[in-house]
Formats: C-alpha cells, structure tokens, sequence
C-alpha cells in the first residue's frame, strides 16, 4: 500500500478490523515502553543505545525529498499522528548486533519489516547487522525516507530486537517465521501487544542473555 508515494504500514493490512490490536491509552502505550525498558535492564551486554521515532516539521515536508531540512521532532508515547502524517525511525547500537524490526499497526496487523523479501525499508536483507547509527527507511529510487500514515486510528507500536550472536540469530528468526513479511501483502495475522510480549518474553527464557528488544509506539487518530 502507498501513501502519497509512502510507504503506509496501515493501508497494507486495511482488511483487518480497525483497533483490533492495541488499547489506544497513552497510559497503555506508555506502560509498554516501560516493560521493554525493565526487560533491557535484565540483558547482561546492552546491544541498543536508542530506538527513536522522529517526524519531520511538518507534515507537507512528508513527500519531499529531503523531509529533515526544518529539522525533526522527537515522538513518544504522547505524540499524536495523523492521515497524511510521516516518521521514521533511527537505531543506535551499543554494540554490534543482528536485529529484527516488527510492527504492530492500529488495525493489529503484526508483520515484519526488517527481514524482508523486497529490499523494503530501502535495505537489502534478509540479515542485518549494525553497528554504527541507522535510519529508516532509508531513501531509495523506490523508497521514501518516510513512512507514511494512513486514515485508521489507534496506536502504532515498532518491536526492535537485537541479537548478538549468529547461530541464535537464525533460531530467532526461525522462531518469527509465520509473522508476515511486509512485502506480502496477502496474509494478514492479528496479535495483540499482549501477545507479542509473551512470545518475546518466551524467547528471552530460551536464549538467556542473548537477545533484547526494545518498544516504541505513538497515537494515531482521524482527521
């Protein structure tokens, strides 16, 4: 789905039922992050620095080429975005690492966005380990260096996980093999944040001290 030449991770899931995933409350949003945070705090070597979500100044900059050049501002779980609206995302590891990046949109579609099949996000995956500040998207001939918003409401959440090692990498991502790829746009699956927390939290007990995540999320409402 495309959003003004966007990508929207909303319009891609359009059949699902609107709200279906996550409680709207920033009190509810902002409970998540701080689970994430107290889940980072039990990982013996810290992998991620930051996750943050940024959008440009205003939201006409959204389909130029360049939506930084007033600036950025900071998103967290208060920030409300809007149909027509854009961010985007930017990682800074504290030590190298393979990561996974899902989404969780307000109509409770879960898919993947980092792997993927299509170079979406403007990388060439299926694997991908940084070490050194990344944005996303990243702007391509095909790609916009932002994501756009579409017209369903409720809250947004991105699960950034980080993997140290290799082999337990590829058990990970075995593990999210029946979460949909962003690039298919036919199989929708519906989750809750509930749910993805028990799955990571699952994981985290099958590889102790191997993996970490961290969550991030805004508001979004209707016009």
């Amino acid at each position: 789905g495309l959003v003004s030449g966007l990508v929207s991770l909303d319009a891609i899931y359009s059949e699902s039922s609107p709200g279906s995933g996550v409680n709207s409350s920033r009190e509810n949003l902002q409970l998540f992050v701080e689970n994430a945070q107290a889940e980072r705090a039990k990982f013996g070597k810290p992998l991620i620095k930051s996750f943050q979500l940024f959008a440009p100044a205003t939201n006409d900059l959204c389909t130029q080429e360049n939506p930084w050049v007033q600036g950025k501002k900071l998103l967290n779980t208060e920030s409300v975005l809007y149909e027509g609206d854009c961010f985007a995302m930017e990682i800074i590891p504290e030590n190298p690492a393979q990561i996974i990046l899902l989404s969780l949109a307000s109509t409770g579609a879960i898919s993947k966005l980092i792997p993927n099949a299509c170079s979406a996000m403007g990388l060439e995956t299926p694997e991908l380990v940084i070490n050194t500040k990344i944005s996303l998207p990243q702007a391509t001939a095909t790609q916009a260096a932002v994501i756009g918003m579409d017209n369903t409401p409720g809250a947004e959440l991105l699960y950034l996980i980080a993997i140290e090692n290799t082999e337990i990498a590829k058990k990970v991502y075995e593990n999210l093999a029946n979460i949909p790829d962003i690039c298919n746009s036919n199989v929708v699956q519906l989750t809750t944040h509930q749910e993805m927390n028990t799955l990571l939290t699952k994981l985290r007990s099958a590889y102790p001290k191997q993996l970490q995540w961290e969550v991030n999320g805004f508001q979004h409402k209707s016009l």
